[in-house]
């Protein structure tokens, strides 16, 4: 299967101010995508809470430190680890 992050914004209608959201999605082959994770990424960003990349995304996108599947550091090495 194929594992996507994205940012994006959004807002309600009774708060005119949009707010920063990070999503995790899953497909399988050519199946439909299944939303994993969505949560907002709160700001002030404090690097507690929040991280900028991940193994599978490199700095490109903002992350929870918390709260997603794909790209933390465990699974980036045990999946590029060979034997011999």
């Amino acid at each position: 299967g194929f594992w996507f992050h994205c940012n994006f914004r959004a807002q309600c209608k009774s708060d005119p101010s949009p707010k920063l959201f990070f999503a995790e999605l899953y497909q399988k082959q050519h199946d439909k995508l299944i939303v994993k994770d969505c949560m907002p990424l709160d700001e002030p960003w404090d690097r507690s809470h929040i991280v900028r990349g991940c193994y599978l995304c490199g700095n490109q996108l903002l992350h929870p430190v918390n709260g997603f599947e794909a790209g933390k550091i465990w699974q980036f090495s045990f999946s590029c680890r060979t034997s011999r």
